[in-house]
């Protein structure tokens, strides 16, 4: 978005400025360009001088509403009812302010991502439809690209996740609420001699041997608690088990983590 604005600011409008959602939900500006590093560094003052607070009008509105806004000329009456004082007054005369759009970031499921501003203070330039198009068409693909980086970012996350528990030496192994098993590590299948194959998709009571008799010994964790292991005996086939096993909970079922304490 700050290469965006970057490029934008001069081509398209005189002012480009950029507002993403947080995770928290926060409104935040990320990237503001103009022509005039100058310029930048005095609308940044004059931001820290005077933080929005009204968001009934402008970023904030566009993101609750999904809306865009066109206001093709700024007026010196608007420009005196933005004003907080005489100060602030002159320092949004000083700015310029001639014409103004404002178009949501949007997710492919509706979601708001953010918006962006373009502002003119050229009176020779005024917003009209056309520029409103050509703003919302910058804006999809934008928002397009946020959405490919997130991804990303998910994917490589998940990947690394999914390198973990391939080399951990722990069992670990997911239940679903219904009670199949959905993950099945490759440290669970060496200590007990169950293969993925062999359980994943299935009734956990079905897929191990007294899971039925010793899953009920088990605390699990939930809310934040510190998951307790307990010592747990499995008799799998020929083979008598001795597991320390924690479990923890949460809306999709319970994660179990283990280790092989027969030896011991």
């Amino acid at each position: 978005l700050r290469r965006v604005a970057e490029l934008a600011a001069g081509e398209i409008a005189d002012w480009f400025v950029a507002h993403i959602v947080e995770s928290d939900g926060a409104v935040v500006q990320i990237a503001i360009a103009h022509r005039d590093p100058t310029k930048v560094t005095f609308a940044r003052e004059l931001q820290e001088r005077y933080p929005p607070q009204d968001d009934a009008t402008g970023p904030a509105a566009v993101i609750r509403t999904g809306q865009s806004e066109l206001v093709p000329e700024i007026t010196p009456e608007l420009v005196r009812a933005a004003a907080r004082d005489d100060l602030h007054l002159e320092l949004l005369q000083e700015l310029g302010l001639e014409s103004y759009i404002c178009v949501p970031l949007k997710g492919l499921d509706g979601s708001a991502l953010g918006a962006i501003t373009l502002v003119s203070s050229d009176a020779g330039r005024r917003f009209g439809a056309k520029d409103l198009v050509l703003a919302e068409e910058l804006a999809r693909r934008a928002a397009s690209a946020i959405e490919n980086a997130r991804l990303y970012r998910e994917a490589e996350a998940r990947a690394q996740a999914a390198r973990v528990l391939a080399t951990i030496g722990d069992g670990v192994a997911l239940v679903d609420g219904s009670g199949r098993i959905r993950l099945w590590n490759a440290a669970a299948a060496v200590i007990t001699g169950l293969q993925g194959s062999d359980v994943l998709g299935k009734q956990a009571p079905v897929a191990i041997p007294g899971w039925s008799a010793v899953s009920e010994l088990i605390p699990v964790a939930t809310g934040g608690e510190s998951a307790r292991a307990e010592n747990i005996p499995l008799q799998i086939g020929e083979r008598e088990l001795w597991l320390s096993i924690s479990a923890v909970g949460y809306e999709e079922g319970t994660v179990y983590a283990f280790r092989d304490l027969t030896d011991e």
